[in-house]
């Protein structure tokens, strides 16, 4: 008859085997690397929403050359963030703004910058080929 301790100590471990993610133990691959727009499309200091493979993100270009991307979802409630018209500019003195409830988050780094979120914005890895931006 097994021991209280090692009927725990395997318990234990089925549930962490059941948390970890397939691609740790590997099963699946890595994250696929989704084109989502021309690069000349995200204005220096600016921003737009593109709808993905990966859903609404937020393409942002802090400085000329240097791109971004996070969830284009608020981190309070899940709105989509920045403005109705998606074909607008999303960023606004550096900032995007969740239409919902007003929380604020940094076009550059996607840290929350106004409640009432408190999460910083989902990042996602940007590669750049001379004409696109892709997101992984």
């Amino acid at each position: 008859m097994p021991s209280r301790r090692s009927v725990i100590k395997g318990s234990l471990l089925a549930a962490l085997a059941a948390l970890a993610p397939a691609r740790a133990m590997g099963q699946v691959s890595t994250a696929a690397k989704v084109r989502v727009c021309k690069r000349n499309t995200i204005p220096i200091g600016g921003g737009k929403i593109v709808q993905s493979k990966k859903g609404a993100l937020l393409i942002t270009q802090p400085k000329k050359g240097i791109y971004r991307a996070f969830l284009a979802r608020c981190t309070h409630e899940g709105c989509v963030i920045g403005p109705a018209d998606q074909t607008k500019n999303a960023v606004q003195a550096g900032k995007v703004t969740c239409n919902c409830h007003g929380a604020q988050f940094s076009a550059t780094d996607g840290k929350a910058l106004r409640g009432p979120a408190v999460s910083t914005l989902k990042k996602f890895k940007v590669t750049l080929d001379k004409v696109y931006i892709y997101v992984s």
